[in-house]
């Protein structure tokens, strides 16, 4: 509708994976400096854990509440800047780089042989 009354619309439409990958950027990078995670992680509710023998401390013991236990709901730590950067150029670009393979998994479709015999060498079951 918009492309008709505004014919410049229409040649966005040449370029959408490009746009697509901008818009899901600016919406990452913004997510990643106030969540520490993506724009879909915080959708879906996840949140990252440091892996396990590197943590915000350095591989050290974790902190611990002051009776001695360990905090169960401790924040997790906020990704530096270079993960941050790593994060983003992974994610938006593994996306990207999908959408512009020559072999998208949506052209992948073979259809199924009706006849058993090439489905399958086994004997049938009579």
């Amino acid at each position: 509708m918009l492309s008709q009354r505004r014919p410049w619309c229409y040649r966005l439409l040449a370029y959408e994976d490009e746009i697509f990958a901008l818009v899901t950027a600016i919406l990452d990078h913004g997510s990643l400096a106030s969540a520490g995670g993506t724009f879909s992680e915080s959708l879906y509710g996840l949140r990252r854990a440091p892996a396990e023998g590197g943590d915000a401390n350095g591989g050290a013991a974790p902190a611990s509440a002051p009776d001695g236990q360990q905090a169960a709901s401790a924040p997790a730590p906020m990704l530096t800047r270079r993960q941050r950067q790593a994060a983003l150029l992974l994610s938006v670009s593994a996306a990207f780089n999908l959408a512009k393979s020559p072999v998208a998994p949506h052209a992948q479709h073979v259809p199924v042989p009706r006849s058993s015999q090439a489905v399958c060498s086994c004997p049938s079951a009579a």
